[in-house]
């Protein structure tokens, strides 16, 4: 039987060699599509400071490493895809580039690698041109040509290496608080291929003389009250310091100005105060060096606010009502057990305050500070204050009744001379022998004096030297066992 597998000689070399193109192509195609090995590696867009890389073959993140030839101070830059867009490269150079590929679970290395050149730049880097404008006695107006690139601008008077330093992004900076009549050197450190040029270009220019005094003129306080004052200057637009004190004290306060004027508040009444101005100009504070006086006015109401006849009643373990006279139209009510500190606070509108979850057996101090007239400021500050004392077993068990600073210990309370000078009597009949207490507070309830005397049953008369005192109002407070008493005292 005739065998249909039989192949002339000539049909099997054609077969044998279609077999092994076929194999050279599908090995080739294998090759070509082998995702890590990148192909077709180009720069395109290439400008003197600037190119796009690309390749092809791989979709894997990708490593770019780039440098002048010879240069092994690498860059690099991490790409997601298939180019990465290079810049601040140096011009007229030949670079190489590679790629580092991660596939199958690791990075390839660098090993495709191909070069580019970057074209000559033909802007410059030396920017020309340098000008000073628009110049006062404070400001200039500085700018430059020849570059476009961002710039550090550094300046200081003539001679002096202390320089102030400028960023600008584009060709000019705006300088201020420079000093008058003063010749200024400056200089640009330009970014420009790829690197910062250094200072090497500088100009000067000169400030024009300061027409502006700084040194204030026509002090004046306006619109005094008891407790407040508008202080006011000419001579300078400048931003200023102002320092205030009654006269003698040198305990200042400080308010900030951003104009010619300042408003004081909280002042005490009658009392004279010393004010003078801290003013920035040419460049630099200069010291308060002028100064004023004003003496604000009676309170006419202070007396009227202050509460008295403080008392505390319906005491149980755990609240108690308090209730006082006098007073203003709102008040703040603060208590704590006696030596804490960690008050609890109560806003009232009436002449009285309930307070509870106190703790059993335990004395409590409690204060007001009242609100004076319709000023923001009027308070009187927590200047009178009481005691009492919640039932509980350290009292035996029963209600302890009233435990205030007004009963009857202190009585018939005198002070005289009164308006005076230097010197006045406190003039009273005490219940009991003991050593008192008395306070001199101004109106804003800062202590200013306190002096402990002996005090005998009866009759007692206190002299208390006033000399340290300016002129103005005060408070005087007599404390004796749980029994206090307030007094005003007039200074001429």
């Amino acid at each position: 039987m005739k065998n249909l597998h039989t192949f002339s000689a000539s049909t099997v070399k054609i077969i044998l060699c279609a077999f092994i193109i076929w194999m050279a192509v599908g090995a080739f195609k294998v090759s070509a599509q082998n995702p890590c090995v990148p192909q077709n590696l180009t720069a395109s867009e290439i400008t003197a400071h600037s190119a796009v890389l690309s390749w092809e073959g791989t979709e894997c993140p990708v490593w770019v490493r780039y440098s002048p030839i010879g240069d092994t101070n690498y860059q690099y830059k991490f790409a997601h895809n298939q180019y990465k867009f290079l810049h601040q490269l140096i011009s007229n150079t030949e670079y190489e580039w590679a790629l580092n590929v991660f596939c199958d679970g690791e990075w390839t290395g660098y090993n495709t690698s191909s070069t580019f050149m970057t074209l000559i730049d033909t802007v410059s880097c030396e920017p020309t041109n340098l000008a000073a404008s628009d110049i006062t006695a404070h400001s200039a107006v500085l700018s430059w040509e020849g570059t476009e690139g961002i710039a550090w601008v550094r300046y200081s008077p003539v001679g002096d290496t202390n320089y102030v330093y400028k960023f600008a992004h584009n060709q000019h900076k705006f300088l201020h608080q420079l000093i008058s009549n003063t010749e200024y050197e400056w200089a640009l450190n330009v970014f420009c291929d790829g690197e910062w040029s250094g200072y090497n270009t500088s100009s000067t220019f000169m400030t024009l003389i300061d027409t502006v005094s700084c040194e204030p003129t026509n002090l004046a306080a306006s619109d005094i009250t008891a407790h407040s004052a508008v202080l006011s200057w000419e001579g300078t637009e400048g931003v200023a310091w102002v320092r205030y004190s009654p006269v003698g004290d040198t305990n200042y306060l400080y308010k900030f100005a951003h104009n010619q004027h300042a408003f004081l508040h909280a002042l005490a009444a009658e009392t004279e105060y010393e004010w003078s101005v801290n003013l920035f100009c040419d460049g630099e504070w200069t010291g308060y060096n002028a100064s004023a006086t004003f003496v604000t006015l009676p309170d006419t109401t202070s007396q009227e606010c202050i509460p008295y006849d403080l008392l505390a009643s319906n005491i149980t373990e755990n609240s108690a009502e308090l209730i006082w006279s006098g007073g203003g139209m709102m008040t703040w009510v603060r208590y704590a057990p006696e030596g804490d500190t960690n008050y609890t606070y109560q806003l009232t509108f009436t002449n009285s305050a309930f307070v509870e979850e106190l703790q059993p057996g335990t004395t409590y101090l409690w204060e007001l500070n009242t609100k004076c007239g319709m000023g923001c400021w009027n308070w009187t500050g927590y200047i009178v204050s009481s005691v009492f004392t919640t039932a509980g077993d350290t009292v035996g068990g029963n209600l302890t009744g009233i435990y205030n600073r007004n009963d009857q210990i202190i009585g018939q309370v005198n002070l005289y001379p009164n308006p005076g000078i230097d010197h006045v009597h406190l003039t009273f009949i005490s219940s009991l022998s003991g050593i008192c207490t008395i306070s001199v507070m101004d109106l804003t309830g800062r202590t200013l004096l306190t002096i402990e005397r002996d005090v005998v049953e009866g009759n007692n008369d206190i002299l208390i030297d006033g000399s340290q005192f300016v002129k103005g109002t005060y408070l005087l407070n007599l404390r004796l066992g749980t029994s206090q008493k307030w007094m005003k005292w007039i200074k001429n």
